[in-house]
């Protein structure tokens, strides 16, 4: 750890030019560091394209229970009860939101899903979903990383 001078009052008439212009150039800098990362930008596509494909396997899994084609409706059926905890999930938090389309993911590779959901063809979008949330899972531990090595400093 690293000692923390607190200074209480600062006297900034009694610098000289040289210390004056030290302690501003200092201030100037802490005030104008950028907080943005690279990542954001690919994270919220990411994010988008995620919410798309959540969506998308929710609502179809939800109209299909109403197909007048009996094997879509039953793998329809099977799926609802493990999916419908995650209607909605698009819109939590982006931390929450990865959470929930693992969890998802967990649940439709249980014991006759693949089946259920090859019956509806959703299986290439599971699959395009759990890529897009391993990536987004990736880029939010590189960016945690790297803010946590290049910290703002407060002004």
């Amino acid at each position: 750890m690293e000692k923390i001078t607190k200074v209480k009052d600062i006297n900034i008439t009694k610098l000289n030019n040289a210390e004056y212009r030290t302690f501003m150039a200092l201030l100037t800098d802490a005030v104008n560091q950028s907080s943005a990362s690279e990542e954001t930008a690919q994270m919220s596509t990411l994010d988008k394209e995620r919410d798309d494909l959540l969506i998308f396997i929710t609502s179809t899994i939800t109209q299909m229970t109403k197909s007048p084609l009996a094997a879509q409706r039953t793998a329809a059926e099977k799926l609802y009860l493990p999916v419908k905890p995650y209607i909605g999930a698009a819109r939590l938090a982006n931390l929450q939101e990865t959470a929930a389309i693992e969890g998802l993911l967990v649940d439709l590779d249980k014991d006759g899903m693949p089946e259920a959901l090859a019956a509806l063809t959703l299986t290439e979008v599971v699959a395009s979903l759990k890529e897009k949330n391993q990536q987004y899972a990736a880029l939010t531990e590189q960016r945690t990383n790297a803010q946590a090595d290049n910290p703002v400093e407060s002004a």
